[in-house]
C-alpha cells in the first residue's frame, strides 16, 4: 500500500516452505564457489552490480517515492549515497580484508584472518532501504559471503530491484 494514496501498489504471496528451502539450499551451493573466487574478481563482480543497480535509477526512484511517501525530489540522495557507500567499501576491501599480524616472533605467530562466514541474512528497514542493505551486503559480498536479502513488507520492490541488477 502506497502511503501517497492508500493504493495497493504491489502485491506479492508469502514464500513457502519449499521456496525458502530452495533460496536457503541455492545460496549454499553457491557459496562454495563464491569464497573460492579472487578478491579482485568479487570486487569487479560487485562493481557491476553496482553499475547496473544505478543505471536504473529512474524506474528506482519513482518506485522508491511510491512505496515510502517521500517526496520524488528527495529520493536521488538515496541513490547517490547508495554508490558513495558501496564504492567506499568495493575501493577499500583490500584493506579492510588483509590479515592482521598481532605478533610475530620466534615463539608466536599470531595474527587475525578474516574468511568467509556463510550465508548472510540481511533484514533491511523501509525508511532507507537501499543506503541500510548496502552496508551489509556489499561488505558480505566482497569478504566472500552469499547473502540472502529480506526487504521490509512495505518496500518489497526495493529488493526485487537489487536482486535484478545481481543477476544482469
Amino acid at each position: 500500500v502506497t502511503p501517497i494514496d492508500n493504493s495497493i501498489l504491489v502485491e506479492r504471496k508469502f514464500a513457502t516452505d519449499g521456496e525458502i528451502e530452495t533460496v536457503l539450499q541455492n545460496a549454499k551451493e553457491a557459496k562454495k564457489m563464491w569464497k573460492e573466487t579472487s578478491l579482485s574478481e568479487r570486487k569487479e563482480v560487485v562493481s557491476n552490480f553496482v553499475n547496473c543497480f544505478l543505471s536504473n535509477e529512474k524506474d528506482i526512484i519513482e518506485n522508491l517515492c511510491r512505496q515510502i511517501g517521500r517526496p520524488i525530489s528527495q529520493c536521488p540522495g538515496e541513490m547517490r549515497g547508495f554508490e558513495e557507500r558501496a564504492n567506499y567499501m568495493i575501493d577499500n576491501a583490500e584493506r579492510s580484508l588483509e590479515v592482521v599480524v598481532s605478533r610475530k616472533d620466534k615463539e608466536f605467530d599470531n595474527y587475525i584472518k578474516k574468511e568467509p562466514l556463510g550465508t548472510i541474512f540481511v533484514i533491511a528497514p523501509w525508511n532507507y532501504p537501499f543506503n541500510t542493505s548496502v552496508n551489509s551486503i556489499v561488505p558480505s559480498l566482497l569478504s566472500g559471503n552469499t547473502v540472502i536479502l529480506k526487504h521490509s513488507s512495505q518496500t518489497p520492490l526495493c529488493a526485487e530491484q537489487l536482486f535484478d541488477a545481481a543477476t544482469k
